[in-house]
C-alpha cells in the first residue's frame, strides 16, 4: 500500500493544502481505500503484458494420415496479427493453444455448423432432430454465414 507522498503539496477538493497541515492528520477508511485502489491499479499496470517480448508456446500438429499429434514447444518471435485497442489485445493463433488457468468467453462461434445443428458445451454439434429430449420451448436458434451460435 502506499505509505506517503513525497511532494511538497497536494490537490484536494479544488484546493491545494500544504503537507504540514495534513501530515499529522489520520486518514479515514475512505482515503485508506482510496489509496489500496491506487496502489492496486499501479500493481496490475506494472504486471501487464508487454506485446512484442519473445514467449513459448505449444503448437499441436497433424502427423501424416493417421491423425496423431503431436506437441512442439517453439518460441516464436513477435508475430504481426497483434492488434491493440486498449487494454483488449486481439490475436489469431495457429495451431492448438493450452491455458493453464480458466478462461471466460463471450461468445462461441464454430465454423462449419447448419441451420439444424446446436453446439454443445464441449464444441461438438449435434442434429436438432437427433437428440433425445424435447427442445426448451421458445428457445431461439440462429445460423451464420461461418458458423452457428445460440441466441
Amino acid at each position: 500500500m502506499i505509505k506517503g507522498i513525497e511532494r511538497n503539496s497536494i490537490r484536494m477538493s479544488k484546493t491545494k493544502k500544504q503537507m504540514s497541515e495534513i501530515k499529522h492528520k489520520e486518514l479515514t477508511d475512505e482515503d485508506k481505500i482510496r489509496l489500496q485502489l491506487i496502489d492496486d491499479a499501479i500493481s496490475r499496470i506494472k504486471t501487464m503484458p508487454k506485446i512484442g517480448l519473445e514467449r513459448s508456446e505449444t503448437i499441436g500438429e497433424t502427423i501424416d494420415d493417421t491423425s496423431k499429434a503431436c506437441n512442439i514447444n517453439v518460441t516464436s518471435q513477435p508475430k504481426e496479427n497483434i492488434i491493440q485497442t486498449g487494454n483488449e489485445i486481439i490475436q489469431t493463433i495457429r495451431g492448438v493453444k493450452t491455458f493453464l488457468q480458466p478462461i471466460i468467453v463471450g461468445k462461441i462461434i464454430k465454423q462449419g455448423g447448419t441451420s439444424n445443428q446446436i453446439l454443445l458445451a464441449n464444441g461438438d454439434t449435434i442434429d436438432k432432430d437427433k437428440l433425445d429430449y424435447e427442445p426448451i420451448e421458445n428457445a431461439r436458434y440462429s445460423s451464420i454465414a461461418y458458423g452457428m451460435h445460440e441466441s
